[in-house]
């Protein structure tokens, strides 16, 4: 157990120093910096590529999808020219099916086609055989045949014939002289043309073509299934979830759209590019999996990799060789420094080169030679180093000695001085006491001086204050009493509006006999004196109105009486109270702040003379303060003095004897530099 775990712990410390090793650092280094390097070229150069693959192979099949498309639009036109050729014949312009059967029966066997027919407007077909038969023209099957009578050449969708075969059919009018259409001719034709090129038509190795008409059904494949179960991916897709992409792209091809897209088949990423194809209503697609048309440039990713990989192997052997070249030198300089830890200064580092390590090595040198006379000097001078330590030690005790019997007396003055200094300490406060006691006095006559001032001041201000008030008083007083008897002036008036009030009362009442002596006339004048009645009606009622509202304004002038008199009574009680109170209490406030003012005179002219003095004792007490305070500072100073003398003293003991131990100490340790330096091996001391 004890040797596997020796064993152990050797590992552990190899793969430490592996670790730590400068050359291992320096060649991870490199090549973590190749393989960053030639990682990213190597990614954009790859990605660069790929793009540029990728648009060139697009542009390329989206070409070559356009071509196709256009060869078999080019293949139909040849079939729709020539049907037009026989179709524009005065024999089948003459639409007389013996006549025409001939021509049918040998341009189908010039032309391989299955046979060529003729079909009237009506939906009557004659064939070529002589047969005839009629057909649905609304039905979704014969849609070519009805363009074809419209006037437009037209082909239909792949369908199978009774005998099992794809045929397609194409139809071209008939038209006469006037250019109106009288037919059509359509031939039937099987689709091993079309599907031919379809087959023809293909990009790599596994690529191949296809037809979908604008429902997006199959018309050619390379599976021939799919063309005769009519499959529509479209329609499929909701069946297959997976058929999406392929679906969105067909979509867009029955749109009559040109591009390429991708999409996914049986676990494969497929490319695909279309085209319509002209003067039909189908679009050809070109589809290849996108692993074959990108194999190159899956080449080329492989090759960048291959690269990498041997730069970085170069990168590695590059940074072996350079770690090799730093390690060499830092060697020798590790094997220098483990000479110097055991002390061994003889020992020379030799690097035969101008770099910074050439230069390292020998700056070390000179600094190890200016070392070992420095330590060659310190030898030498130790000895004597130590002999004058031992005779300083000598002569500082016996300082010691001395400085004992001084501080001993010392000591002694300092007791009396510190005796006397607090007896002068204690008359000083006592001193001040007094003195306190005195200034608070000072300050409390002070006090009093102010507030007599105060008094004073206050008196003259209130008397001031009072003869403001009093003439205010008097003034407002003079002023309410003329508005006051203005006002009981004014209030005849309305004594004037209840006599103008009688005076109306008594003319509605005349006005009320007099419209009942009117109506009393009308009366008697019977139809005549109708109108006469009514107005005089009409005037005893406003008289009645006129002695109600009189009356009213008789109760309004009582009540307003009234008021008027009760106010003029308070009025003239308040003036009163004005002339017989208010202003006689202002005359004797006047009289009492005389007496105020005097009063405060005189006890501020007593104050001030105990003020004069309190100041005079003041001065007295602050002079023998000071002088106490100057005893005691001087005394307190020579008790300092001598305290700081013996602390001067013991200081300088404890001083002396720290120098002894100090002193001791240094002995001591140049006997254990001397110690310590003869360890070292230089070559000063193999010379000497």
């Amino acid at each position: 157990m004890r040797n596997i775990s020796t064993k152990l712990q050797l590992n552990n410390i190899v793969k430490i120093h592996f670790i730590n090793s400068v050359g291992i650092k320096i060649m991870l280094q490199i090549t973590a910096l190749l393989i960053l390097v030639c990682g990213i070229l190597g990614y954009v150069s790859y990605s660069s590529s790929y793009n540029s693959l990728e648009y060139t192979i697009r542009s390329f099949l989206e070409s070559k999808a356009y071509d196709s498309s256009a060869l078999i639009s080019s293949t139909i036109q040849q079939d729709i020219r020539v049907m037009n050729e026989i179709a524009s014949r005065p024999e089948i312009k003459s639409m007389n099916i013996q006549i025409q059967n001939p021509i049918l029966l040998s341009e189908a066997k010039d032309l391989e086609y299955i046979n060529l027919n003729i079909i009237e407007p009506n939906g009557l077909i004659y064939l070529a055989g002589g047969e005839k038969t009629q057909t649905d023209l609304s039905l979704a099957n014969n849609l070519y045949l009805k363009e074809a009578l419209k006037g437009k050449a037209s082909i239909s969708d792949p369908v199978t014939n009774v005998e099992g075969e794809q045929i397609i059919a194409i139809a071209v009018p008939i038209k006469n002289e006037s250019g109106q259409v009288i037919g059509a001719l359509f031939s039937n034709m099987t689709t091993k043309k079309l599907n031919e090129i379809v087959q023809k038509t293909k990009v790599g190795s596994s690529g191949y073509s296809f037809i979908i008409n604008k429902e997006g059904t199959k018309v050619a494949h390379k599976d021939l299934k799919l063309v005769l179960n009519k499959d529509n991916t479209i329609k499929n897709v909701n069946k297959d979830k997976n058929l999406v992409q392929l679906a969105q792209l067909e979509s867009k091809m029955i749109k009559e759209e040109k591009g390429s897209g991708y999409y996914v088949k049986d676990g494969k990423e497929m490319f695909m590019s279309y085209a319509p194809i002209p003067d039909t209503e189908w679009s050809m697609a070109l589809t290849i999996p996108k692993q074959e048309i990108f194999n190159e440039a899956n080449e080329l990713k492989y090759k960048f990799i291959i690269m990498t990989i041997l730069f970085i192997l170069i990168g590695m052997v590059v940074g072996f060789i350079i770690s090799k070249s730093i390690k060499q030198p830092l060697l020798k300089i590790k094997k220098y420094a483990q000479q110097l830890s055991n002390c061994n200064l003889s020992h020379r580092i030799s690097i035969d080169r101008k770099d910074e390590f050439g230069q390292v090595a020998n700056s070390l040198n000179t600094a190890i030679n200016n070392v070992e006379k420095i330590i060659y000097s310190v030898k030498l001078n130790g000895k004597d180093t130590l002999q004058s330590t031992n005779d300083i030690n000598s002569m500082f005790e016996k300082i010691h000695e001395h400085v004992e019997n001084v501080s001993h007396k010392s000591n002694k003055i300092s007791a009396n001085m510190q005796q006397a200094s607090a007896y002068i300490e204690e008359l000083t406060c006592k001193s001040l006491n007094i003195e306190d006691e005195i200034n608070n006095t000072v300050e409390e006559a002070r006090n009093g001086l102010e507030l007599a001032n105060s008094i004073k001041s206050r008196a003259n201000s209130m008397k001031n204050e009072t003869e403001n008030s009093r003439a205010k008083i008097l003034g407002i007083y003079s002023e309410s009493k003329e508005k006051l008897n203005a006002a009981l002036q004014n209030t005849k008036v309305v004594e004037n509006i209840s006599t103008m009030a009688e005076v109306i009362k008594d003319i509605s009442k005349k006005t009320n006999l007099l419209a009942l002596n009117a109506a009393i006339e009308a009366a008697r004048a019977g139809e005549h004196g109708k109108g006469f009645s009514i107005v005089a009606d009409e005037i005893r009622k406003l008289a009645e109105q006129s002695n109600g509202v009189v009356q009213d304004i008789q109760e309004n002038v009582k009540s307003v009486l009234n008021s008027v008199e009760r106010l003029s009574e308070s009025s003239k009680f308040i003036l009163n109270v004005i002339d017989n109170e208010i202003l006689e209490s202002y005359d004797k406030i006047m009289l009492v702040s005389d007496d105020y003012k005097n009063d405060g005179s005189k006890f501020q002219s007593i104050i001030e003379g105990f003020n004069v003095l309190l100041q005079d004792i003041y001065v007295s007490i602050e002079e023998m303060t000071v002088n106490m305070k100057t005893l005691a500072e001087s005394m307190g100073e020579c008790a300092d003095a001598s305290t700081n003398i013996v602390d001067n003293i013991e200081n300088l003991k404890e001083e002396n004897l720290h120098i002894c131990d100090k002193s001791s100490k240094n002995a001591q340790g140049a006997e254990q530099l001397l110690q310590s330096i003869s360890e070292f091996k230089i070559k000063l001391c193999k010379e000497s």
